[in-house]
C-alpha cells in the first residue's frame, strides 16, 4: 500500500500565491484520491514494490488507468516538496549549468512559464537535467518523468484545480508568482547533485523532506534533529537516514549561505556532531570523501567552530 505523503509546510504558509483552501483540496482531496485509487489498482503481482518500480512498467492499455494515478501520486509528492515559503535561490553548480543552458535565470524562468501557459490541457511542467545539461519539458495528463533518462529537478501542477481557486485562469500569472515567490531552490539544488553525483534522488517513500533552513530557529531544529538521529542512527537507506543526511547538508548550507557565528555553545555541539559521525562512518555532505587527508579537518566542528 502507497501512504499519502503529508505536506512540508502548512495550509497557509504558501498565501498569497496558494491559499489555504487550495492546500486543503488539492493535497486532501485530489492527491489522496490518485494514491487511493492506485492502491485500489495494484494487483499481488506489483504489490510491494517501490512506485518508481511500478512507473518502469511498460505501458500497455491495460495499466493506462494503472500508470496514470501511479504518475499523478508521484508528480504531487514531488511538487509538494519543490515549494518552500522560504527565501531561497540557485548556487553554483546548477547556476552554472542554468547560465549554460538557457543564459540566464531569468531566461529560464521565461522558459518555464512559457512552456507551461502553452501547454494544452492538464498536465505537468518540468526543470530536468540530462547530466550537467539542463531542459524544460511538459507531459500530459498524468504523465510523469520519475524514471528515465532526465532527472526531475522540479516540477509544477498546471491542472486547472491547482490554481483555479486563487487565479482563476490565469495560468501564466501562476505560474510567474509561483516561481518568483515559491520554489525551493534547496531541493532543486539537491535533485541537480543527484543527477551529477553518487547521491540519491528524492523518492516516494521519502515523504516530505525538511523546509529549507532560513533562521536561527531553523537552524537549531535542524542540529537538534541530527543530535537525536545519531543517537540511534536509523538503518542506512531508509528515509529516515536520508532526512538526516538532507538535515546535515542544511546545517552546512546555512553556515555557508548566511554565514552564522557559531556560539561557544555551538562548537562544543559541532565537535561532538562531529565525533558521532565519525563513529558511524558519516560524513557531513559535500566534504572530501573518506581517506582523503582533509575528510574529518574540513568537517562542521573542525571548520565552523575554529
Amino acid at each position: 500500500m502507497f501512504a499519502l505523503p503529508n505536506l512540508p509546510f502548512d495550509y497557509s504558509a504558501l498565501e498569497p500565491v496558494l491559499s489555504a483552501a487550495t492546500m486543503k483540496l488539492h493535497h486532501d482531496k485530489h492527491h489522496a484520491k490518485y494514491v487511493e485509487t492506485l492502491n485500489a489498482l495494484v494487483g499481488e503481482s506489483e504489490g510491494g514494490v517501490s512506485l518508481e518500480t511500478l512507473l518502469r512498467l511498460p505501458a500497455t492499455p491495460d495499466r493506462e488507468k494503472l500508470l496514470q494515478n501511479a504518475g499523478q501520486a508521484w508528480n504531487h509528492a514531488f511538487f509538494w516538496n519543490g515549494m518552500t515559503a522560504a527565501e531561497t535561490a540557485p548556487a553554483e553548480p546548477l547556476l552554472g549549468a542554468i547560465d549554460a543552458a538557457f543564459g540566464s535565470l531569468g531566461a529560464l524562468r521565461q522558459a518555464f512559464i512559457d512552456a507551461g501557459k502553452s501547454h494544452f490541457g492538464s498536465g505537468w511542467v518540468w526543470l530536468v537535467a540530462r547530466g550537467d545539461v539542463l531542459s524544460v519539458r511538459t507531459t500530459h495528463d498524468g504523465g510523469s518523468l520519475a524514471t528515465g533518462p532526465d532527472a526531475p529537478l522540479l516540477v509544477c501542477d498546471l491542472w486547472e484545480h491547482a490554481y483555479y481557486l486563487d487565479h482563476q485562469n490565469d495560468r501564466a500569472g501562476f505560474l510567474g508568482a509561483w516561481w518568483d515567490r515559491l520554489v525551493n531552490w534547496e531541493f532543486v539544488e539537491a535533485q541537480y547533485r543527484a543527477a551529477n553525483t553518487a547521491r540519491e534522488p528524492w523518492t516516494y517513500a521519502e515523504g516530505s523532506r525538511p523546509q529549507p533552513v532560513v533562521t536561527r530557529d531553523d537552524f537549531e531544529q535542524a542540529l537538534e534533529e541530527v543530535t537525536t538521529y545519531l543517537a540511534r542512527p536509523p538503518e542506512a537507506g531508509t528515509p529516515h537516514d536520508k532526512r538526516m543526511d538532507v538535515r546535515l547538508e542544511q546545517v552546512g548550507d546555512y553556515h555557508a549561505v548566511r554565514k552564522v557565528e557559531p556560539t561557544s555553545a555551538d562548537a562544543a555541539r559541532f565537535a561532538h556532531l562531529d565525533e558521532r559521525l565519525k563513529a558511524f562512518e558519516r560524513r557531513w555532505p559535500k566534504r572530501p570523501p573518506p581517506g582523503t587527508p582533509d575528510h574529518w579537518q574540513l568537517s562542521l566542528g573542525g571548520g565552523l567552530s575554529q
